[in-house]
């Protein structure tokens, strides 16, 4: 069986070591560390930072073929900058981090494709949905979504279907006046509405 490259890069050394270790525990993922990143499906950067150091880190996964996942402390953390970088498939929150959401989350992001955060953001900032006020249920879903969850797995939190979890998804998106989930959390991390 193919192991899938995982390359790791914090500013902390024992954070890096800490999300390889949670990583290595799963079969077909192999975490390896950031200098092999050309080699890698898959890069999870942590405490991104608007540093020299973070921005070229960004730039060296943007210019890779691998698909990022970003970790941050609280997700209001999370700079546009390092979403425009490119190839940034999703973010999550490292005070709920745990190894099922981590591993869940790089198995999706080899999937995903890149959001294009930099449109995404620049189209909302004087959208007229900034002034939403979600629900706890919406936001509680979004904060699954952008913790990693599926939609399978939401339906299990809110013990309902997945066809109720997918019509909570449909309205959410029609009244933030995103395109998808994946848009729907951006736009709410964005907007500190989670």
């Amino acid at each position: 069986m193919d192991r899938m490259l995982t390359a790791v890069w914090s500013r902390d050394p024992l954070t890096a070591e800490g999300i390889r270790v949670l990583l290595r525990s799963v079969a077909d993922i192999e975490p390896v560390t950031f200098d092999r990143i050309e080699d890698a499906r898959v890069a999870v950067i942590a405490d991104v930072a608007l540093t020299a150091y973070a921005n070229a880190v960004l730039e060296r996964a943007a210019a890779s073929t691998a698909r990022v996942l970003l970790v941050v402390d609280e997700l209001t953390d999370v700079e546009p900058t390092a979403l425009a970088a490119g190839r940034v498939v999703g973010v999550l929150c490292r005070l709920t981090l745990d190894g099922a959401t981590l591993t869940g989350a790089v198995r999706a992001a080899t999937v995903a494709e890149p959001v294009n955060w930099k449109n995404l953001l620049r189209s909302k900032e004087n959208h007229h949905t900034t002034r939403v006020a979600l629900g706890p249920r919406e936001r509680e879903l979004l904060t699954l979504f952008a913790a990693g969850l599926s939609t399978a797995e939401a339906a299990r939190e809110f013990a309902c279907s997945e066809r109720s979890v997918k019509n909570m998804v449909r309205r959410l998106v029609d009244r933030l006046g995103v395109r998808n989930r994946t848009h729907a959390v951006a736009f709410a991390i964005q907007h500190s509405l989670i």
